[in-house]
């Protein structure tokens, strides 16, 4: 009996030293597979929880710089005013509208067409700076973002207001811009449209990195000329031809002047 014990307690310890000398192994073995790559892993716009698009709860749309020069996109306007699930928004400078005369030079971003005030704007995951609110304004100024810097946007259009309040109401615009760069890029367009001075617009971007150090600046420039609404056939017809266009509703409106004849209202 005394002998059947100790063999049973010298297989014992050999299977504990066993144990011991492959636990480690597999604990580095679960690290390694725990490990994820830190520029594989994106933090999800309108949540705080780490993931990747495939599994994130609520979907969000990234666009990176490379698609807007694909596109010919030369302004956040554009970028904007290109997006299906946007209603109308301020930017273009428009004399027949007294709203867009209170907000000249701001832009706007309006998600799911619940108004601007309900779609909460980010620079690199921070609120930006708002239009004034005194004539339709507080609401996020998309013209303040510099296009030539991103990397890329992500646009949430599902509601975010439990993560940021009622100004997400109707989604997150997040404009992020480039990380780590390095060196000098210069860029410029210029678009030829009938019946303008045209369209033109050009930036530099300087960045150089000092170790763990990144420092980036730049300066763009856009310019947009006036584009009259009867430089096209289409936007002034004639009465037989479209009686609605001659009216105070119109854009631009029309009225009837005794002794003179119908005048648009260019005033």
């Amino acid at each position: 009996m005394m002998r059947k014990s100790i063999l049973r307690n010298r297989c014992a310890l050999g299977a504990l030293t066993l144990a011991m000398g492959v636990a480690p192994g597999l604990a580095h073995a679960q690290d390694a597979a725990d490990e994820v790559d830190p520029k594989s892993v994106i933090v999800v716009t309108g949540s705080y929880i780490r993931g990747t698009p495939e599994d994130a709860a609520v979907p969000v749309d990234v666009y990176s710089s490379a698609d807007l020069a694909q596109n010919g996109v030369s302004s956040p306007l554009e970028f904007i005013k290109d997006l299906p699930e946007v209603g109308s928004v301020l930017g273009d400078s428009n004399q027949f509208s007294t709203n867009a005369q209170g907000n000249q030079g701001f832009g706007s971003i309006n998600l799911r067409n619940l108004g601007p005030t309900r779609t909460l704007v980010l620079f690199n995951g921070r609120r930006t700076l708002t239009a004034p609110g005194a004539v339709g304004g507080g609401f996020g100024d998309t013209n303040a973002i510099p296009l030539f810097a991103l990397d890329r946007v992500e646009i949430l259009k599902d509601g975010a207001a439990a993560t940021y309040g009622s100004d997400a109401i109707a989604g997150v615009a997040n404009f992020i811009t480039k990380k780590g760069f390095e060196g000098v890029e210069i860029q410029g367009d210029y678009d030829f449209i009938k019946g303008s001075d045209n369209n033109y617009t050009a930036s530099i971007l300087v960045g150089q990195n000092f170790g763990d150090l990144n420092i980036m600046a730049g300066f763009g420039w856009q310019h947009r000329s006036e584009l009259p609404s009867t430089a096209r056939d289409y936007g002034f017809q004639p009465y037989d031809v479209n009686p609605a266009a001659w009216s105070a509703l119109a854009t631009p409106g029309a009225f009837i002047v005794p002794g003179v004849g119908l005048r648009p209202d260019v005033g």
